[in-house]
């Protein structure tokens, strides 16, 4: 008789970060284990998604409604979850994250039926490591946005924003978790602030995983030292190549392949209390000029640019990309569509300021990865942290202009993340 592969239920996190890891640990994870996945409804009608649940066979997928109330999520959590947790009884609960509502009721829920379940949370993307700063940028970029409506000052849009989301706190992790399932959560941060609650540090989960120690070091001074925190191997590292040849059926090219991030631009007009126009002016023109060197350094290669999804909210870096073309004609502006994963691997050279895309590429061999700290961001030189990854840090034009990459930046195999003594997914659940 076959013998049947032991449960993991997945929670990958949004679709865009999906394609940075949840991907790889499917592809893994998926000859050892039965999984079923748990996703948000965005992804059901994503062409590449669907083809890798076909090729992986996967066992169930659950999607939970993105547009509904916040009592009807919680109810929605409460009875999904309990359905699917008593139907298959995992052996482990991995998932993007410990600090939001569907993670915590995953783990309550899977702990009540199963005490011996492990709960194992992985890093599914670049870990800022300045930490606050991160959240007022994404603190700034919500107060703006709410700005463009409210007609109020900035300062009061905020307090708001504050009081609301000590509210939704409340609701989303005490009175609604007690309504659903008779008990309260215990989150290790505020969602909207970052805020750390450090007497509920390292209580939702039974491991949580890293890829370099440099990041895990980060974890451990915001939330403290834990023999919980683990090293493994990215997928990436492991399944990579046959994942992405499948996926995306990819070469490498003479390309550079342009991502920037998104908010930072934003947290620039409140920072140098400068115009939107202003900061347009600004920024365009040192990509420009970055682009031109760059087109200098590496004659005939094809050079392609792609906004992040969430800077089309507001449209500051949407002028930026008009500036640019209208300077640098022949760079290709690429449709927000296309994956930026496929950007990635087709390129030689990938560029940003301090977006995730950095970081995914230094796992990969054969490129030159360049961060460029020219802007005046705040929080723009985090890339600085992961120079001994492979990532080029460059905080002058000048330095662009007279840096030898290829022989300083060009990603082997020994480079310090390879780490061969680190355990790939599956070594390691095959240990605990």
């Amino acid at each position: 008789m076959k013998r049947t592969k032991p449960y993991i239920i997945i929670n990958p996190g949004p679709i865009h970060l999906f394609w940075t890891t949840g991907v790889y640990y499917l592809w893994e994870l998926s000859s050892k284990f039965s999984i079923v996945l748990i996703v948000t409804e965005n992804y059901k009608n994503n062409s590449l998604f669907q083809k890798v649940i076909s090729k992986l066979e996967i066992n169930k997928v659950i999607f939970i409604p993105q547009n509904i109330g916040i009592i009807s999520r919680h109810f929605f959590y409460s009875k999904k979850f309990y359905e699917v947790i008593k139907k298959f009884n995992p052996y482990y609960i991995l998932q993007h994250n410990h600090v939001y509502p569907a993670n915590l009721y995953l783990t309550f829920l899977a702990k009540k039926n199963n005490p011996s379940c492990k709960i194992v949370t992985f890093q599914n993307g670049q870990i800022f490591p300045k930490y606050k700063i991160d959240f007022k940028i994404r603190i700034t970029n919500t107060v703006l946005l709410k700005k463009k409506h409210l007609h109020l000052p900035l300062m009061v849009i905020k307090f708001l924003l504050q009081i609301k989301s000590e509210i939704i706190h409340y609701l989303d992790f005490y009175l609604l978790p007690f309504l659903t399932i008779r008990t309260h959560f215990r989150p290790e941060i505020k969602l909207f602030s970052g805020a750390v609650i450090k007497k509920n540090s390292q209580v939702n989960f039974t491991y949580s995983l890293f890829y370099l120690n440099s990041e895990k070091k980060v974890y451990e001074k915001i939330f403290g030292k834990s023999e919980k925190y683990i090293l493994i191997k990215h997928p990436l590292e492991t399944c990579g190549e046959k994942c992405n040849q499948f996926l995306y059926n990819t070469g490498l090219d003479n390309l550079i392949s342009i991502l920037p991030s998104y908010g930072f631009i934003e947290d620039l007009t409140i920072k140098k209390k400068v115009s939107e126009t202003e900061a347009i002016k600004i920024v365009s023109k040192r990509w420009i000029s970055a682009i031109k060197l760059l087109k200098n350094k590496f004659q005939n290669y094809k050079i392609i640019l792609k906004q992040h999804p969430n800077s089309y909210k507001n449209g500051l870096f949407s002028n930026v990309v008009k500036e640019i073309k209208n300077v640098v004609p022949d760079i290709d502006i690429v449709h927000q569509e296309i994956e930026s994963t496929k950007l990635i691997l087709n390129a030689k050279v990938v560029v940003s300021d301090v977006s995730t895309v950095l970081w995914l590429a230094s796992f990969m061999k054969n490129k030159i990865v360049i961060s460029l700290d020219i802007f005046g961001y705040e929080g723009g030189d985090v890339m600085k942290y992961y120079k001994d990854e492979g990532i080029c840090y460059v905080s002058k034009i000048s330095q662009l202009k007279n840096f030898r990459f290829k022989e300083k930046y060009y990603k082997d195999e020994n480079i310090n993340n390879l780490n061969l003594n680190k355990p790939s997914i599956i070594e390691f659940l095959s240990n605990v």
